[in-house]
């Protein structure tokens, strides 16, 4: 069998990029079974364009987009002298916050969520977001220091625009074991176990907490906290609520019917992965503008939606935990939908696959091994 190599420049400080990298050293071997040889690069050497295709994290320059990214885009000149394919990952939070400025560079452009409709890549965004847009046309909301998504790039390129996968691999559990693994590997580097133990909490269990909502307010943007300060002003009971210990948070969790996860810096957010582990019904923004693999974000199958002005937000949630039973196959079906795909023994086959045809389509005719 030929292989395809692929060596992949990342990093593993920041917690999208233990997620983005964790199914990759996960699955290996399995990779390896298909004829994908995956070599996982945290420093650039000189061996870093031997290979088929170079994949890049784009939290791995986050800190060189000074004096107008020229380290940046002089390494992404040499990778594409040097290397027969390049794929850059914007493994951001949000569908905004893009780094369209690579575009000029890389064979294709990999997000972890992308909006569905593309053509509004080409629209000016406040806040880099469409959310944060939103709150500013509809709310005048705004940003001391206001920032806008970037349109002078040729809409031509909005050809290249993918979905990767989302932070939703990445581990979240409230097991001791996988925290000291997680910590080590984020201060080191180094995988004492690729496989994350999880404690799945049945939503059928008794729960005597209506709902948990317990998440900051601490961004420096307006436009960002905007929906969860008034989702606070909502249910006044919430605001000043103490941080728990994780152990008590999830213990937290595991009793509450209902967990609320707005928006933070990105539509995607790791409380309602928390919650999927803990049995929890989960009420979040309406998600149906994303694409996003694997999609966790069902309406009325996986969570359950209010509208972006929350004209419905308190009349959802009070739905959901005083008819809770009603809402029960919406929380199982969540969890399911979530351990299918982070579970070691199903989940591996769902990303070898998607790697799979990752490859086949930045380069049409890569021939990989069923």
């Amino acid at each position: 069998m030929e292989m395809i190599k692929v060596n992949v420049l990342t990093e593993y400080k920041s917690p999208n990029s233990a997620a983005f990298n964790l199914p990759l050293i996960s699955y290996k071997h399995d990779l390896k079974d298909v004829g994908i040889d995956m070599k996982i690069i945290y420093k650039i050497s000189s061996d870093i364009f031997n290979c088929d295709v170079l994949f890049i994290n784009s939290k791995f320059f986050r800190k060189d987009w000074g004096e107008d990214g020229a380290k940046v885009f002089s390494f992404l000149n040499q990778a594409k002298s040097k290397t027969n394919y390049v794929a850059w990952f914007d493994i951001t939070d949000s569908t905004g916050t893009c780094q369209f400025q690579v575009l000029p560079y890389v064979d294709k452009y990999y997000k972890s969520q992308l909006l569905k409709d593309k053509n509004l890549y080409t629209q000016k965004m406040y806040g880099s977001r469409i959310y944060t847009d939103y709150y500013h046309k509809s709310n005048s909301v705004t940003d001391e220091a206001p920032i806008y998504s970037d349109i002078d790039f040729n809409i031509e390129y909005l050809d290249k625009l993918r979905v990767s996968w989302n932070s939703g691999l990445g581990h979240y559990s409230q097991s001791l074991i996988g925290d000291m693994r997680k910590n080590v590997y984020r201060n080191s580097g180094r995988m004492l176990s690729a496989k994350i133990p999880h404690s799945w909490v049945s939503p059928n269990l008794d729960r005597e907490i209506d709902f948990s909502a317990r998440f900051g307010i601490s961004y420096k943007r307006q436009t960002v906290r905007y929906q969860r300060e008034q989702i606070k002003k909502l249910i006044p009971e919430i605001s000043g609520l103490p941080k728990l210990t994780r152990k008590k948070y999830f213990s937290e969790l595991s009793k509450s019917k209902l967990m609320i996860a707005p928006f933070g810096f990105g539509e995607i957010t790791l409380r309602e992965f928390e919650g999927f582990i803990s049995g929890c019904l989960i009420l979040k923004p309406n998600m149906q503008h994303i694409e996003t693999w694997p999609n966790f974000y069902l309406s009325d199958k996986t969570i359950i939606e209010h509208e972006w002005d929350l004209s419905d937000f308190i009349e959802k949630l009070e739905d959901c935990y005083t008819k809770y039973s009603d809402y029960l196959d919406v929380a199982r079906n969540g969890q399911n939908v979530y351990k299918k795909y982070v579970n070691p023994l199903t989940g591996v086959e769902l990303f070898v696959e998607r790697i799979v045809a990752i490859l086949s389509d930045i380069k049409d005719g890569i021939s990989v091994e069923d």
